[in-house]
Parts: structure tokens; C-alpha cells; sequence
């Protein structure tokens, strides 16, 4: 039996390139940098549950959107208006890529849309369902993001 190597396509699949390991390594870094610049509002970085960021961390430099609980938002390379609510210049991303929601319990879900090239958390395939935990890094196309 073979392993099956889990960075090659498989016939339905094709998958993004990998971010370099210089801008992986920098995601936590960045994180840190956001909560003790004071630029995370207060429930975010006191943990307040329900009350989540998700930071995207790229060459061009840092974003953030903030959720809480009965929060939903979709990630994508569609302008807002016409699928996503916040638009990544990614060519690797799907114009409708993934879902985080938050629901009224508090806990963060993510639900894959229209992954075509491949959606991960940790580094492990991600799809419906998948249950989200601070400090959770999930990666779209070649975008990285950070759940704080």
C-alpha cells in the first residue's frame, strides 16, 4: 500500500501552492503583535466568549474582521454584494471560498463553499462542520489566517 502524498492533486482536486515557511512563521508572530498593540477590541483579547477576530496575514500586511455570537462570514474573490463579504485578492482562492460562523452558543464553525483548490486548518483538510479554536490557523489559496 502507498501513502498517498497529501500536497499533490488528486483528479477533482487542485491544490494552491504552499505560502513560503518565512510567512507561515510569521503568522503567530503577527497575531501576538495585533493583541499586545492593542489593535483586537477588548472581548477579542480577554477571550469573552462568542467574540472572535480573524486575521488574515499576507505580504501586503494585515487585516482583521471581528465576529461575534450570530455573526457569519464568508471569504472569497468575489466582490462583496455578489457572494463573499470579505473580498482576498488570492488567484487561488474560489470566488466563494469558505464560511466562518459563530453561533449563538459561541463557538466557531467553519463551513467550506466552493473550495475548489483546497481549504485547511493546522494544516489538515478542512470541510463542513469543522469546529474552529483560538489560535487556529487556516489556510485558502495561498492566504493565511489567524482565529484569535
Amino acid at each position: 500500500m502507498t501513502d498517498r502524498n497529501p500536497w499533490m492533486p488528486d483528479a477533482e482536486t487542485a491544490l494552491s501552492p504552499l505560502p513560503d515557511a518565512t510567512l507561515l512563521g510569521n503568522v503567530l508572530t503577527v497575531g501576538a503583535r495585533l493583541v499586545s498593540g492593542g489593535l483586537l477590541p477588548a472581548e477579542v483579547v480577554e477571550e469573552r466568549p462568542g467574540a472572535y477576530a480573524l486575521c488574515l496575514v499576507s505580504r501586503e500586511g494585515t487585516a482583521v474582521r471581528v465576529l461575534h455570537a450570530g455573526d457569519s462570514l464568508e471569504v472569497g474573490r468575489a466582490p462583496a454584494g455578489e457572494g463573499a463579504n470579505w473580498q482576498i485578492a488570492d488567484p487561488w482562492m474560489s470566488a466563494r471560498h469558505f464560511e466562518i460562523s459563530v453561533p449563538a452558543d459561541g463557538r466557531a464553525g467553519l463551513k467550506a463553499i466552493a473550495a475548489k483548490n483546497g481549504l485547511f486548518v493546522n494544516d489538515r483538510t478542512a470541510g463542513d462542520g469543522t469546529a474552529l479554536r483560538r489560535g487556529d490557523v487556516i489556510r485558502a489559496g495561498t492566504s493565511s489566517f489567524l482565529l484569535l
